[in-house]
């Protein structure tokens, strides 16, 4: 199993030591981050370039990462469990760049070839997530998974934003595709104080039947002492006859 812990830190650093100790105590094995006050992590972080959002492996030994990249608004790792992608979409910024930053984070997930999970404070609200309403970036999100065929893991209506002075709110989501949303058990909203005004999101995650708990990289090669020249010859002269087939000379038109 591999132990998530998903939250936003609110750029404090009061937020960015309660993490620290709670992944210690918690056994977390991966972080999925947003508004973090710092970069300075032990195992293995993986931030885009304005620091908004990032992915912290705190365990190395239970959570390797193959591959990985960034853009506006998130960042993603491929582990051989899944790829995992930290988001977050600021309620500063109008609908239009919302859309823009919402449309490449979708054209990032279509490339992915396995699993998915998508984590973190889109600042939209739907009922698809436990939500009272939905406004117009709430709809925005829930059609985008419903294109990238995403499941909402959400299970609970407990808000997961809470500022004095403030309504409560449920804006840190979790969404993933089918498959690896079987595995994954135990999606709560912690109720423990975490120093921002954004409560922790934890669940777990099991090995999809068939994936490999390590890393291990296969390449294909030609063994060319097996090779028969004569049959390649034979195959690829009827292949070539398929695609350009002879053609009839054309008839002369009588004057």
């Amino acid at each position: 199993m591999i132990r998530v812990l998903q939250g936003n830190l609110n750029r404090c650093i009061l937020a960015q030591h309660f993490l620290r100790q709670r992944i210690l105590e918690g056994k977390v094995d991966i972080c999925i981050n947003s508004e973090e006050h710092s970069n300075f992590h032990y195992g293995l972080l993986f931030a885009n370039e304005t620091g908004t959002v990032a992915l912290w492996i705190a365990n190395t030994k239970n959570v390797t990462a193959i591959n990985s990249g960034s853009g506006a608004g998130f960042v993603w790792i491929q582990t051989p469990t899944a790829y995992f992608m930290s988001v977050y979409l600021s309620p500063n910024e109008g609908i239009s760049v919302f859309r823009q930053k919402l449309a490449t984070i979708e054209d990032a997930i279509v490339k992915f070839n396995g699993g998915v999970i998508v984590a973190g404070d889109f600042n939209a609200k739907s009922a698809e997530w436990g939500a009272a309403f939905s406004d117009t970036k709430g709809n925005e999100v829930a059609d985008a998974a419903a294109r990238l065929d995403l499941i909402v893991l959400n299970t609970e209506n407990t808000t997961t934003f809470r500022r004095s002075g403030y309504q409560e709110s449920i804006l840190d989501i979790t969404l993933a595709t089918p498959g690896i949303a079987n595995t994954i058990e135990s999606w709560t909203v912690s109720e423990e104080y975490s120093g921002s005004d954004h409560q922790y999101v934890t669940f777990s995650v099991g090995l999809v039947p068939g994936s490999a708990p390590q890393c291990t990289l296969y390449k294909r090669k030609w063994n060319a002492s097996k090779l028969d020249l004569d049959a390649l010859r034979t195959y690829g002269a009827y292949q070539l006859s398929r695609e350009t087939p002879i053609q009839a000379p054309a008839r002369r038109r009588k004057k």
